[in-house]
């Protein structure tokens, strides 16, 4: 056998989807060489997790012909990430504050990307759309916003899809062809529950929630305001028991919520070197891909994935990243982020130089919101600002080590 497929994978012709790790010369199946014969998987010049489809090595969580599984194609104007077709950065209906945001160089005055037009039908098939021209433009997809998106089969809000992210008031109801109805994964008998937060039906019908674990958040029965449970008790989940009961932070750490890290106050903060103040910015990008602060000491991603992710998906990508030798990458916390910021630039307020092709928008930080279990603090690179948002917001990456 030229290669190996780890998990003694051999001749899948019949399988359309198994999960491998292929190294040089493909696994073998009735054959030898690039292929592998049938069944085989290509070669991929060294060791990687791959799933196998159609008879090659894909990455179900970037293939834009296979996105999550075998066979799942993305739509036009969108990418895979994290292994669901989500719309790429500047493709049409995406947010925008200037021109050079939009791939199209389309950036309508309501914030969103647009794209020439011939007629009404080259435009999304709603009412607030039509095909105009601007002043000095060219005639374009153009829309009128009618507000806040809403479940009533249009695009209210001008991202380009009809009923998008679109609420309905009543529990347990999603948003299904232009009209509130309820998930069919929400009922319990025939009444319509939300099991994310239902205490009597969490995560399932009937799936009571009990002391001390007596709210339902995300479908799991957790403590009120996201402690963790000791001895029969919630606690916090802070430098005592940092993430696991009696796991304690040592002197110059603090809690992020599910493990120790270096105190931030112990750091000397970057300033930007037009200020003429203590400590100025100092990056050393020798090493590709990676950009070492030579003021906190730590070690940057230089260039940043184009998807969005969520928080859970964001933590993910840092821990399942290897660059430039390392395979420690982790979500940064809030204060890591806003070390990066120059304050004295603006879209993007970075050091360009040392992070070229920085876009001016949100980045996900580890750190939950105090008091709210479903958000999370984030910060923007277009003024350097703070906040926090949504757990399921889709938002940009940048990690850390």
């Amino acid at each position: 056998m030229s290669g190996w497929c780890r998990r003694g994978i051999l001749g899948v012709a019949a399988a359309a989807a198994v999960t491998v790790a292929c190294g040089d010369g493909g696994s073998s199946g009735g054959g030898t060489g690039a292929t592998g014969g049938t069944g085989g998987t290509a070669g991929t010049g060294g060791a990687c997790a791959l799933t196998l489809c159609s008879g090659a090595c894909v990455d179900t969580q970037t293939d834009a012909t296979n996105c999550g599984t075998c066979g799942t194609a993305c739509p036009q104007d969108t990418t895979c990430q994290a292994g669901a077709c989500k719309p790429a950065p500047g493709s049409f209906g995406e947010a925008c504050t200037k021109n050079d945001d939009c791939t199209s160089q389309l950036c309508l005055p309501g914030g969103h990307c647009s794209k020439q037009c011939a007629s009404a039908s080259d435009c999304p098939p709603a009412p607030e759309w039509t095909c105009a021209p601007l002043p000095s433009y060219p005639d374009m997809c153009q829309c009128t916003s009618s507000g806040a998106e809403q479940c009533d089969g249009r695009d209210n809000d001008c991202d380009g899809v009809v009923d998008n992210g679109a609420t309905c008031p009543q529990t347990g109801y999603t948003c299904q062809s232009g009209a509130c109805a309820c998930d069919p994964a929400n009922l319990c008998g025939a009444t319509c529950v939300d099991k994310q937060k239902d205490v009597n039906n969490c995560g399932g019908c009937a799936t009571q929630c009990a002391a001390p674990t007596s709210a339902c958040i995300g479908g799991t029965c957790s403590c009120p305001g996201g402690g963790i449970v000791c001895v029969g008790t919630c606690v916090p989940n802070d430098a005592t028991n940092c993430g696991a009961c009696g796991k304690s932070c040592a002197t110059g750490e603090v809690c992020d919520g599910e493990g120790c890290v270096s105190q931030w106050a112990d750091w000397r903060m970057p300033n930007p070197v037009a200020a003429g103040l203590p400590n100025p910015a100092s990056y050393d990008t020798t090493t590709p891909g990676v950009v070492l602060d030579k003021v906190t000491g730590l070690m940057w991603q230089r260039a940043v994935d184009a998807g969005s992710y969520n928080w859970a998906e964001a933590k993910t990508y840092c821990a399942n990243l290897a660059l430039a030798g390392h395979s420690d990458w982790r979500l940064p916390t809030e204060i890591e982020l806003l070390s990066l910021v120059d304050y004295t630039k603006h879209d993007p307020a970075i050091d360009a130089t040392a992070f070229p092709g920085t876009p001016p928008m949100h980045f996900w930080s580890s750190v939950p919101a105090a008091g709210q279990p479903t958000g999370a603090w984030y910060l923007g690179f277009s003024l350097g600002d703070a906040d926090h948002g949504d757990l399921t917001a889709g938002l940009r990456v940048r990690c850390v080590r």
